[in-house]
């Protein structure tokens, strides 16, 4: 159903398992959009290499879990250049950087997102995406004429009319 059915964590090497993330919660739902779970398409997790005891779920949603504070949302989806906890939705993947736990990066469907205080309790996020172009196209269509229409995934209708565009830049609809 791509819903989140729990997540789990063993202390002994995988013996032993412990639910610490009931799935279908009310509260806790990184998956779950309202209308649809999206567990088959955007899923992360990442252990926290400076805390074994701190982990991070990631799906339309970031959250992290440490056992003194439980499930906390970490990140939001209102995009504004004043908000620090933005990180776009459905989120792929989560890395640290090699040599510092304090950077955090989290791939998504709005390219990569970085933290350089990982280690807060909510970290602060910005975007690295200059010049970076993110775009997943569901559907496209071209005419005879050179116009190319385009409907994407979380970034808009796409439109190229071929004459005031250069190849690189499309008209959001």
């Amino acid at each position: 159903s791509s819903c989140l059915q729990g997540v789990y964590r063993s202390e002994d090497g995988g013996k032993l398992w412990v639910e610490i993330g009931a799935g279908g919660g009310d509260f806790f739902d990184p998956f779950d959009n309202s209308v649809q779970c999206q567990g088959s398409y955007d899923l992360a997790f990442a252990v926290d290499p400076a805390n074994p005891n701190r982990i991070f779920v990631g799906g339309i949603t970031l959250w992290t879990w440490t056992d003194g504070d439980g499930w906390l949302q970490v990140d939001n989806t209102f995009d504004s250049p004043q908000n620090n906890k933005y990180v776009h939705a459905d989120k792929h993947d989560i890395v640290f950087h090699p040599t510092d736990p304090n950077q955090m990066y989290i791939v998504c469907d709005g390219g990569i997102f970085w933290s350089g205080n990982a280690n807060a309790k909510f970290p602060n996020f910005k975007p690295l995406n200059k010049n970076l172009r993110i775009t997943q196209f569901y559907g496209i269509a071209g005419s005879l004429h050179g116009a190319i229409l385009g409907g994407t995934q979380d970034n808009g209708t796409q439109y190229i009319n071929f004459f005031n565009n250069s190849k690189f830049d499309a008209d959001e609809l």
